[in-house]
């Protein structure tokens, strides 16, 4: 079974301020972080791209590959990720 993917993602400079709480978000404290501070060397445009293949074994066992990476201003990055699972 082949997996591809493609993503092109942009990130808006202007933020609205977002408000963060901990456990006790019920009445607990609100943290208020303005969104100015984050874009000021925010990565804002990027393009990630993902290939992978599994195998499904008739014993009920799949084997899965899946290679990646992300192209950005400032930023290479690759991955990589498989996996085993045993049906039941």
């Amino acid at each position: 079974m082949p997996i591809t993917t493609a993503l092109n993602a942009h990130e808006f400079a202007v933020l609205d301020p977002q408000r963060i709480r901990h456990a006790d978000w019920l009445e607990g404290m609100s943290y208020r972080l303005s969104g100015d501070a984050w874009a000021t060397n925010r990565v804002t445009n990027r393009v990630t791209l993902g290939v992978g293949g599994g195998l499904l074994l008739q014993n009920g066992w799949a084997l899965v590959l899946d290679l990646g990476g992300e192209l950005a201003k400032g930023a290479v990055v690759g991955d990589g990720a498989h996996g085993a699972s045993k049906r039941f």
